[in-house]
């Protein structure tokens, strides 16, 4: 079964973009077969929520595609991560903005005040329109315990496959070994607030004790702190003065 927004024709299309609906479908399949991994959530609830307080953070392992503020879809996981890591398997290495480090910190939400992203070398898309296939290649061969970075793909069938996928509703593609050259970059990520996110131009108010940040949505801070910048402390911090 084809999703209903994609025609045959037009995923066979070399510049045609995955949506939405294509990405939420091919979840959907990985997700049924592969029931005891996390993740494979809809790609409209990052889009459509403001603070990602409805978005289930994940208990355990998962995978997750995702579409970021530059018009591109990536896929990330912490399968091979340690504690407060995720890994972004990304076919074009584009530049991750704030928002887009927000969506990450709602799916680890770390209990340290950092989270690292790693980017393993995984293989490039040649043109501007085949990341959505990319990403669905990379969630499939996370979903059979593989590391993307080791995987070398047939990117001029992967539109045919991807196809076949839909029509046979199973997941499949065809992929040879590859040399990895290890992680392209890492970054770290400040997270806040008892809500463990990353800040993108959220209203916050600094404790004047310990220094931490905290949303006023989050824990119950004084209009005059937030206005005037009279001194306020924390939860954690009230208890010890």
């Amino acid at each position: 079964m084809v999703p209903k927004g994609s025609k045959s024709g037009a995923i066979l299309h070399p510049q045609y973009w995955l949506s939405s609906e294509d990405i939420d479908f091919a979840s959907y399949l990985l997700a049924t077969e592969c029931p005891h991994m996390d993740g494979f959530q809809s790609t409209l609830l990052f889009s459509a929520l403001h603070n990602g307080g409805i978005v289930g953070t994940p208990s355990g392992k998962f995978i997750q595609i995702v579409h970021t503020g530059g018009n591109h879809w990536l896929t990330v996981s912490n399968l091979f991560c340690e504690s407060n890591q995720i890994c972004v398997y990304d076919s074009l290495c584009t530049v991750l903005d704030e928002k887009d480090k927000q969506v990450l910190s709602w799916l680890i939400r770390p209990v340290d005040d950092k989270f690292m992203i790693i980017y393993p070398a995984v293989q490039q898309q040649s043109n501007s329109s085949n990341c959505g296939l990319f990403a669905v290649a990379f969630a499939f061969v996370l979903s059979r315990n593989l590391k993307p970075e080791n995987c070398q793909f047939r990117e001029g069938r992967l539109r045919t496959e991807l196809l076949t996928s839909f029509r046979c509703g199973r997941v499949r593609f065809k992929l040879e070994p590859r040399h990895s050259i290890g992680a392209l970059r890492e970054t770290t990520v400040d997270v806040h607030c008892v809500c463990r996110t990353a800040h993108c131009r959220e209203l916050m108010v600094e404790c004047s004790l310990c220094k931490r940040w905290y949303h006023p949505n989050c824990v119950q801070i004084p209009q005059n702190a937030i206005t005037k910048d009279d001194e306020w402390y924390c939860p954690k911090c009230n208890d010890k003065i």
